[in-house]
């Protein structure tokens, strides 16, 4: 579906705005030389985070990202936990991740200089109590006849000891209303881009599920389907399993009405602009009933998606004006919505080694190396920090843009960087 009924509003949710200024930050050490521990071998240790204790005999692999990812060596562990990697086959490489299987759950780490990497792997749980939603944000934004709906769910694995809840029968069970067309659905990665995870139709009607491992600490899922507003009006009544903290809802336009008998109006949000609904400490099963009335923005002035050629200088900043920083943002959305699953399985269907995916690679990495540019500049004073924010956004939009029409494999490359808790 065509990313025209984005609106730069979302891009300001206080549940993504983070976990969007880590990407940005992160983003940028993607393009930094390998580490020192490239000049021969690389060790470590993997330990089991449910029990304190190393994991021996496990099988630990050394991946090499930039263009793609590949594994460049393999080994065990050894009766201590301790692994050692050859890094002869990473030459060229733009980072390096430690990945191994544990349970049948994938675990992965990032290499952090010559620092001996610590792979954290839990044990496997097929049932865990006490998982909830510390807090979920619905967005409601109507556009002609068209109405777009996206929900973020951080679900909270607080579980002590700490494990991972993994079932090929649903982790993450919902419904959406009968008006939802085709929803799909996101979880953003260790490096906080989404990874679209496949739907499962669920034993009652209506009901569906994903079987994403739910790893210790926070998972945001992302659920995003589109529905008429021919009539000027949409119901959202959406229902997840687990109990939820605290929800909010956004409309746009912030003209638009909503009837509730859950959600009370909470003023406006401060990020936005716009009109806030809120509600909290309810039930798993609880409909997130909604019905927002009222006119819809104009299809004609939504602002079309654009990605520009490759940047290595940072010297638009001074040329940018906000239009264009909403533009930007609206790119970037686009790439944090979960509507990107059908243009990356189409992808996926070419060759790997097709021209055109290699100057798609090509493409990122350079936009990755002027971040770190711009990252040098700003620590020598050379770049003014509004400028420098700025340009980054630019910058983060087009990485955005990118990363959403490459295959999956490739996307996870540069999505499932470890970020430090």
């Amino acid at each position: 579906m065509s990313p025209k009924f984005l609106s730069p509003i979302q891009t300001q949710l206080p549940l993504v705005r983070d976990v969007i200024v880590l990407f940005v930050v992160i983003a940028g050490l993607a393009a930094l030389p390998p580490p020192a521990a490239a000049l021969g071998k690389l060790e470590g240790t993997v330990v089991n985070g449910t029990t304190g204790q190393p994991v021996p005999n496990q099988k630990v692999q050394l991946l090499v990202g930039g263009a793609g990812m590949r594994e460049a060596s393999s080994n065990l562990t050894d009766s201590n936990g301790r692994f050692s990697l050859s890094t002869a086959g990473g030459e060229g490489g733009a980072f390096f991740l430690i990945q191994s299987v544990f349970q049948g759950v994938n675990y992965r780490a990032r290499v952090e200089g010559s620092t001996p990497t610590r792979l954290v792997v839990y044990e496997a749980a097929d049932a865990l109590p006490g998982l909830r939603i510390r807090s979920a944000r619905v967005v409601v934004e109507a556009v002609g006849a068209r109405a777009r709906v996206q929900e973020f769910f951080a679900i909270e694995n607080a579980s002590d000891p700490p494990r991972t809840f993994a079932n090929s029968g649903g982790t993450f069970r919902f419904r959406v209303g009968k008006s939802a067309e085709s929803p799909t659905a996101a979880v953003l990665g260790q490096m906080n881009m989404p990874i679209p995870v496949a739907i499962q139709d669920g034993a009652s009607p209506g009901e569906l599920y994903i079987n994403h491992a739910l790893q210790p600490g926070t998972t945001v899922v992302m659920v995003s389907y589109e529905a008429d507003y021919g009539a000027g009006s949409v119901a959202v009544d959406s229902s997840v399993d687990y109990p939820i903290g605290r929800a909010e809802l956004l409309v746009s336009p912030a003209t638009l009405a909503v009837e509730s008998p859950l959600f009370h109006e909470a003023g406006v949000d401060s990020s936005t602009g716009l009109k806030k609904y809120e509600a909290s400490d309810f039930a798993g099963g609880t409909v997130l009933a909604a019905r927002v009335s009222g006119e819809a923005g104009s299809a004609a002035s939504e602002a079309s998606e654009q990605e520009g050629e490759v940047r290595t200088e940072p010297n638009s900043a001074t040329r940018s004006g906000i239009l264009m920083t909403l533009c930007m943002l609206l790119v970037l959305l686009w790439a944090l919505g979960v509507r990107t699953a059908k243009e990356w399985k189409s992808a996926e269907e070419h060759k790997p080694e097709s021209t055109a995916r290699k100057d798609v690679e090509k493409r990122l990495d350079a936009l990755l190396k002027s971040i770190a540019d711009l990252d040098d500049l700003r620590e020598s004073g050379k770049v003014p920090e509004k400028a420098y924010w700025k340009e980054r956004l630019e910058l983060k939009a087009k990485v955005a843009a990118i990363l959403r029409k490459i295959p999956p494999a490739l996307a996870e490359s540069y999505a499932t960087r470890n970020v430090p808790r």
